[in-house]
């Protein structure tokens, strides 16, 4: 999670400057700046969250490569400084959408940001320690890349990891099928939905003998 951070006096740097790797299942908001790819690196950015202040920007002889995440502004929202070569490999999945993240903080400290996705079906309050639902929820929300580790994201999940900095964890806010949650785990119900269907028999196939361990 990197969010809300203003800027310094007149200059505004980016928050993440020079990554040469992977940028995967963050949340980067409500900054002075986002990311910034320099040059000779190249970037992958998945299944992450850039939003609400805080893009990318790519310089000269540079290369990012953006998938199953949301960026604001979409393609046209990263900042080429050269048309020649800077490089932009723009994959599958990737939105533009409102994130309905819980609350956007300020750069006074007077109001603390909550990037928690919301959920119809339950988003986890840290003030609270309680799991609360809200009104509408976030289509960041099972958006990640299909063959990510679920990891520890609570039931129902999807059978997908969320987009942004909770995705895989604990906290990840929970899937909402247009229906009250179902209380029972039913054997074979992988995403959750209550039923068990070809839905979760494709989530099953697609991670059929993989082993996270190798």
């Amino acid at each position: 999670m990197v969010a809300d951070n203003r800027p310094a006096g007149d200059a505004i740097g980016s928050v993440i400057r020079g990554c040469h790797g992977l940028i995967r299942n963050c949340t980067v908001a409500h900054n002075g700046s986002g990311v910034g790819v320099v040059k000779g690196g190249t970037t992958t950015i998945e299944n992450c969250i850039l939003y609400h202040g805080g893009g990318v920007r790519v310089d000269s002889g540079a290369t990012v490569k953006v998938r199953y995440s949301n960026i604001q502004g979409g393609l046209e929202g990263i900042l080429l400084l050269s048309e020649e070569d800077s490089n932009v490999n723009w994959g599958p999945g990737n939105i533009n959408v409102d994130p309905y993240v819980v609350r956007v903080g300020d750069w006074f400290g007077e109001l603390k940001g909550d990037y928690h996705l919301k959920s119809q079906a339950g988003r986890w309050n840290p003030m609270s320690e309680t799991w609360v639902q809200d009104d509408v929820t976030s289509p960041c929300i099972d958006a990640g890349a299909p063959m990510s580790v679920i990891g520890h994201e609570p039931f129902p999940n999807g059978g997908r990891v969320n987009i942004g900095a909770y995705g895989g964890t604990p906290e990840a806010s929970k899937s909402y099928f247009g229906e009250p949650v179902c209380e029972t785990i039913v054997a074979g119900d992988i995403n959750g939905d209550c039923r068990v269907n070809f839905e979760d028999f494709a989530l099953m196939a697609a991670h059929w003998l993989r082993d996270e361990n190798r």
